[in-house]
Order: C-alpha cells, then structure tokens, then sequence
C-alpha cells in the first residue's frame, strides 16, 4: 500500500448560504433530518434515471454558470510562505461563511492559516497565521478540521506523536487572541483516544475519526457541543472493532442527514469495511452500528482517503488499493447499506492515466470534485463528475493537470468550498507545499442545499 506522504486533508462544507456567505442557521440548532430508518431517507436530490438531481436543483442550476474546469483562465494560485515562512504542508481546511482554515500538520508549529474569503485572493493583506504551539507547546501535528457553526476544531493527529490534543477556536472572538483559543486531550476520557484523521459534525455532536493510536485503532471519539468544551462528561468513544474486527483505521467521514459514515483506508492492509452509525441510536451500542465490505463489490475498493456527500450518493475518495488507484466507490444511501447492489464503481484512470491517487473531495452543487495527491508522484490531475449524468459514463468526466497552471500546483491535502470558490490545500509536492490553487467552480455563488452540516473532514 502506498503512503501518505506526511499524510492527507479534505474538507466539504455544507449549509446554506446567500450569495454574500452569510451563515443562515446556526448549526448547533441543526438536528439530523427525520428518517424512516434503514437508510431509506427523503433525499433533497431525487433520482431520474441517469439524472441524480431533482427538477428543482436543475431550475436553480438553469441561473448558475459552471466554468470549465479545464480552462486555466478559471484557476489561480498563492503562495501562503509570503504570509508566514511556516505556513506550509497542511493538511485539510474547514469554511466558517467567511474564513477559510488551512491546518498546519507540520510536527514542529501549529500555525493555522486563515484567508478572508471577501478579499483579494492574492493581496497579503487577506491572509493571517496563528501558531497554537504558543499557547499549548503540544498544539501541532493536526489532520484536518471541523466547524460546528461556532467553533472550529483542529484534529489531533500528532505525525509521529499520536495526540489527543484537540484545539478549538471560537470564531465569534479575534483570531489572534489568547482568549479565542482553547484545548482539550482526549486521552482523559480513553487512552486510546488518539492518532485521529479527520472528523464530522451532524448537527450536535462532532466525530473525531480514528486511524492509528500506536495500533490501528477503531476507537470513535465524540464530542456534545451543547455540553461544556473542557470536561471529560462531554466526551464519549465507542470502538467499532468490537463490531467487526476489521472496522478500523479509518480516514476521513461523512454525514447523510441521519448516518455518520467512518470512511476505510488501512486496517493493517488497504481494505473497504466501512463502517455507519445511526444517529439516532445509542453511540456507545454495537447495535448502532453497521459495516460493510466495499470491495466485496470490486476487488480494487479499498484503501480510501475521504468522501463526499452529494444529497443522495455517497462518494469514496480511491487513494492506494495496494498501487495509487482511481477506483471511486459511491453508494445509494437510499438503498441498502449492505447490499453490492447498492454500490457502483468508476475507475478514474481509466480516463486518464495520471487521475489516481486522490486525498479528498467536495462538492459544489452539480460537480463532485476528487483532489489530486499522489499517482506515483505528487500530482496536480484532478478529476470532476457530473451528477447530472450517468456515474458510469465516461463522458460524465473530466480531468485536468492543474501543475499546468503553475508548476508546484500538485500534491494537495484537501478541499473546500466557499459556495463560489473552490479550494485545493496545499500538502506535499516534492517539499512541504504552500501554493493554494483556487477554482472559480460556478456563479452566482450558493452552497449546497444538504442535510444539517455534512460533509468529510480531515
């Protein structure tokens, strides 16, 4: 199985927002959607035949402009070094309406980097950075970010370390300031509670995703943000190995409006088992909890990094099934969990050869887009599906080398979606990478109309 190279981020945001970016709903008052159970729950995308979208969304999109991906005249660049010489090598984002994060996921800094989204994209003046290591020296080594409406959480990762030390921010308070910032370890509440990658938030609790704790570890760790930050009543795990052995090691997750799905990567091997957890359930039940062998629908279905959400299907980033891979999983999650006949595959390099090796993904309304890390190198080849076509189909598809636009515009850790904008974090292309390459996706700008605040983040 091919490595992460220092690892790997993702972020997809989904609310509602006006044009301008104004949150519409605090999301601490977001509850999952009801649900009849059984994953049969009312999708705001509806299916028609090859058409994954309702007649509504085609309305909306009939006024919105999607530009070509494959025009460089749509990408643009920064350099976040020109902020802050430490501002390099992150790993995932989260989008607040107005800012974006880009987390720091070098061992030696915390230095969180921040761009104001009504600004210039390229004027210094737009950008700032914070190190959390000035506060708390252990405050490092993140894997990516959530937000909850309010607060946005870094995930403890560690590189090397394993941590449980999760950093917080209240937006509402300056950036810079001391009070802003608070932390909690998570190892207080379980031992093994730490070496996360990724986290998601469905409305009250935040899940903070796990991956390795010294073994390859299945212990999810949970968060009521209604309940004060810093004790240890707040927080609650559950192991999903004592379900299926071979439900661990995860990276990454998503949330459909009622499950929370654990995204598979490594479980000592590249593997598939998913695991999902009913959010109306008990979190610390077996019987919440339900897995699934992805590749025992395609051999080549393992070993993901991340996913995405479109409003009805379920995307699995392909990262390395054994090789750099392009083999994307997507599942119905308006039939059943487990069955094959509710999964379909799409193997990305059999469009273009350089489109595997994927870390992350986002969604803009219409287009899935699959972030370019390493195919055999750090690579800039990301690809986009159409959720208007057929998945299947390759002319749903398209590609482009986005090192094209600037040479070090490869290697990224993530994504995230501004509701006009998109944005590919800047990971490792050779050394660690600061280039942040931009998208105009589409006009005017809108988010995705999801269920509460879903989404897969790092």
């Amino acid at each position: 199985m091919p490595r992460v190279l220092a690892a790997t981020a993702i972020a997809l945001i989904t609310t509602s927002l006006v044009a301008g970016c104004s949150l519409l709903t605090s999301l601490n008052d977001l509850a999952p959607t009801s649900d009849a159970g059984g994953g049969d729950h009312t999708s705001l995308i509806a299916d028609s035949g090859t058409d994954t979208r309702s007649d509504a969304a085609d309305s909306a999109d009939a006024a919105t402009r999607y530009n070509d991906m494959t025009s460089s005249s749509f990408w643009s660049t920064f350099d976040t070094t020109s902020v802050n010489a430490n501002a390099k090598g992150f790993i995932g984002a989260a989008f607040d309406s107005r800012y974006l994060y880009l987390v720091p996921a070098n061992g030696t800094n915390g230095v969180v980097t921040r761009y104001d989204t009504r600004a210039s994209f390229t004027a210094g003046t737009a950008w700032s950075s914070f190190d959390t290591t000035t506060l708390n020296p252990n405050a490092k080594g993140f894997f990516g970010a959530v937000f909850d409406g309010r607060y946005v959480y870094l995930v403890p990762n560690g590189l090397g370390s394993l941590s449980g030390l999760v950093a917080r921010y209240d937006t509402q308070i300056d950036f810079l300031g001391v009070p802003s910032w608070s932390f909690f370890d998570t190892t207080t509440v379980n031992v093994g509670a730490k070496g996360f990658r990724g986290a998601v938030f469905d409305g009250k609790y935040v899940y903070f995703v796990p991956n390795d704790n010294g073994a390859v570890s299945g212990v999810v760790t949970r968060y009521d943000t209604s309940a004060p930050f810093g004790i240890g009543a707040s927080w609650s795990t559950f192991d999903t190995a004592t379900v299926d052995p071979g439900a661990k090691g995860f990276v990454g997750a998503a949330f459909d409006g009622r499950y929370v799905y654990l995204v598979p990567a490594n479980n000592g091997a590249a593997d598939g088992v998913i695991a999902r957890y009913d959010t109306k359930a008990s979190f610390a039940t077996g019987g919440s909890w339900a897995t699934y062998d992805v590749a025992t629908v395609n051999p080549g279905a393992k070993g993901f990094s991340g996913s995405s959400f479109d409003g009805r299907y379920l995307y699995l980033v392909p990262y390395g099934n054994g090789a750099y891979d392009g083999v994307v999983a997507r599942y119905d999650t308006q039939a059943n969990f487990t069955s094959a006949a509710s999964w379909v595959i799409f193997d990305t390099g059999t469009l273009n050869v350089g489109a595997l090796g994927f870390f992350g993904s986002s969604f803009d309304g219409r287009y899935v887009y699959f972030v370019p890390l390493n195919n055999g190198s750090p690579d800039g080849v990301i690809a986009r599906y159409d959720t208007q076509m057929s998945f299947t189909a390759p002319a749903s598809w398209t590609t482009f080398d986005i090192a094209t636009v600037s040479p070090g515009a490869k290697g990224f850790r993530g994504a995230a979606f501004d509701g006009h904008y998109l944005y590919l974090v800047p990971g490792y292309n050779g050394t660690p990478s600061a280039l942040v390459a931009r998208f105009d996706a589409k006009t005017p700008p809108s988010m995705p109309k999801l269920p509460g605040w879903s989404g897969s983040f790092f």
